[in-house]
């Protein structure tokens, strides 16, 4: 695998209520990261704890505890936001990491080792890289273990999950305001204002998936009301863009969505159709002319 020379990156770790339980911070211990918590009182557990968070003292929420970060950087500058429950890291074998395509064979799970801190920067940096060359703005990792999703390592305009954000700076481009589904309404404003993401499927991270945990957003169930609201106003917003998911027993119709866009042309057709009907700006073709 080739090692990447270092970028200008900051990684974050927003945290609520899981001073005891928090393990991504055990991953790094070669490079800084920094938690953020919302306030003094929270930050006390942590402290205790052998970690000194920042407080952001914003209102209670995922999503100001985001707009937070990208508030500390500079234009331009490449951030890293991590969720707070990452046990480990998970990649391809060295012998496949430089193949753009794995068969079924070499995508199983057989195939797959932790990827330890070194390997993990040096793959942050690879993604990087690669997103910097398309003059995109946001990228991520794979969001399941299952091996369906990584027999290609690229996947552009893959959704990013929450669990692992890479975004560089642009001070035009801010999270919005939902509470539930805040990773895919920024990768919605990503899609419509700079023309799709980056997605790195050989590398992913070993996390509890929807909660249940102590701290955190909660469990699932508690936030089917939400979750209802923000899906059914991002289906409204982004016309044509989404479609409802509903891919397990305990994911209710209605209360996710998922991309039914992915090609570059159908993209772009959809962008100029937005500007169209007054959805969009006509402004954003001007440097982003995809």
């Amino acid at each position: 695998m080739v090692l990447y020379p270092p970028t200008i990156m900051r990684i974050f770790i927003p945290s609520y209520n899981r001073a005891e339980t928090i393990t991504t911070t055990k991953i790094f211990t070669n490079h800084e990261v920094q938690v953020v918590v919302h306030n003094e009182e929270q930050a006390k557990p942590y402290i205790e704890n052998g970690i000194e968070p920042l407080i952001s003292n914003t209102p209670p929420g995922l999503v100001n505890q985001r707009q937070w970060v990208l508030e500390q950087a500079e234009e331009g500058e490449w951030v890293i936001m991590l969720d707070d429950n990452i046990r480990k890291f998970m990649c391809v074998k060295e012998e496949f990491y430089g193949q753009d395509l794995l068969s079924p064979e070499e995508a199983k799970h057989a195939h797959q080792v932790v990827a330890e801190e070194d390997r993990v920067m040096s793959i942050f940096e690879e993604i990087i890289e690669k997103t910097d060359s398309l003059n995109l703005y946001l990228a991520g990792i794979r969001p399941f273990s299952s091996p369906f999703y990584g027999r290609k390592k690229w996947k552009v305009n893959g959704f990013c999950r929450g669990k692992c954000l890479i975004i560089k700076r642009d001070k035009n481009m801010n999270f919005g305001k939902m509470k539930s589904i805040e990773d895919m309404e920024f990768n919605c404003m990503n899609m419509l204002e700079k023309g799709g993401m980056m997605r790195m499927d050989y590398l992913y991270p070993d996390a509890p998936a929807y909660g249940g945990q102590k701290g955190g957003l909660g469990l699932l169930s508690d936030r089917e009301e939400q979750l209802y609201k923000e899906c059914k106003e991002l289906m409204e917003r982004y016309p044509e863009l989404l479609r409802y998911k509903g891919w397990k027993k305990s994911t209710k119709m209605g209360t996710d969505v998922q991309f039914r866009l992915y090609k570059a042309e159908k993209i772009n057709k959809w962008r100029q159709a937005m500007v169209a009907t007054g959805k969009a700006n006509p402004s954003l073709f001007e440097n982003y002319p995809y």
